[in-house]
């Protein structure tokens, strides 16, 4: 891995915000996922093992994606902003192959 330090927390989540000028749209309810305790904890909930197929509606920067991927899923990711697809390259696609995910509005 390049990065250590999880997305799903606040000191990486603000230098992907600030390097690629992502910002969540709050009249839509959108929000940075910061805390990796919870990020993992849906994971779990959902019950995700090696090889599971798992479709991501809104990845955003990758918070949970990263974490899925850790977990075994194969992500598809769903209507990805152009913003956020920037970031992928230094979050996900040098940790995965890419084969591993994919972006339905690519």
């Amino acid at each position: 891995m390049t990065n250590r330090i999880p997305i799903a927390s606040p000191v990486r989540t603000a230098a992907i915000v600030n390097r690629y000028f992502v910002h969540a749209k709050k009249n839509l309810g959108q929000n940075f996922l910061v805390d990796l305790d919870a990020v993992q904890g849906i994971v779990r909930a959902a019950g995700i093992e090696p090889g599971d197929q798992v479709v991501e509606v809104g990845p955003g920067i990758g918070s949970l994606t990263e974490q899925l991927l850790l977990a075994g899923g194969k992500v598809r990711l769903m209507k990805s902003t152009i913003a956020c697809r920037k970031s992928w390259p230094t979050n996900c696609r040098k940790r995965w192959t890419a084969k591993t995910w994919t972006s339905a509005s690519s």
